[in-house]
């Protein structure tokens, strides 16, 4: 076996955080989900982590499911104690917005992750403030989560 023989990761080797938000105007912006090889060997990454807002009563429910952004996956190498984020891209509320199913001003409490191909996770608590506009409902909502890259 090569050096790229190493297996994917598994939760119980990784830690998970969420960093600041970073403003991309129009009420969008990003925060980076951050997860750290916490074992002694090397994993890979690969994939979209799972993402699910969790939160208050809302007419669609306590919890949002973020949609998976595919493109650009690629595999990383995480050797122990590295990092490697996915960009977590949120649209909050503005002035007069109103979500699916008549959504105003949720604010999530926690963010619950899963990493790609496994079914545990971590919950992580959500940045007070940070309001979210459910589009349960679109085709193309303003908030979904990305493929993981180094650092």
């Amino acid at each position: 076996m090569g050096p790229t023989a190493e297996g994917r990761c598994h939760t119980a080797q990784l830690s998970a955080r969420l960093g600041p938000r970073t403003d991309m105007g129009g009420g969008q912006g990003w925060l980076p989900l951050i997860y750290t090889n916490t074992s002694d060997r090397p994993c890979v990454l690969r994939g979209v982590p799972g993402a699910d807002l969790r939160g208050p009563a809302d007419p669609n429910g306590p919890v949002y499911p973020l949609f998976r952004q595919r493109t650009g996956i690629k595999d990383v190498r995480l050797r122990p104690g590295a990092n490697a984020s996915a960009r977590l891209v949120v649209l909050s509320d503005q002035d007069g917005s109103v979500g699916s199913f008549g959504s105003r001003n949720w604010t999530p409490t926690e963010l619950a992750s899963i990493p790609p191909g496994e079914t545990t996770g971590f919950t992580l608590p959500w940045p007070a403030g940070v309001t979210v506009l459910r589009q349960d409902s679109a085709t193309h909502p303003g908030s979904w989560i990305e493929a993981f890259a180094a650092g």
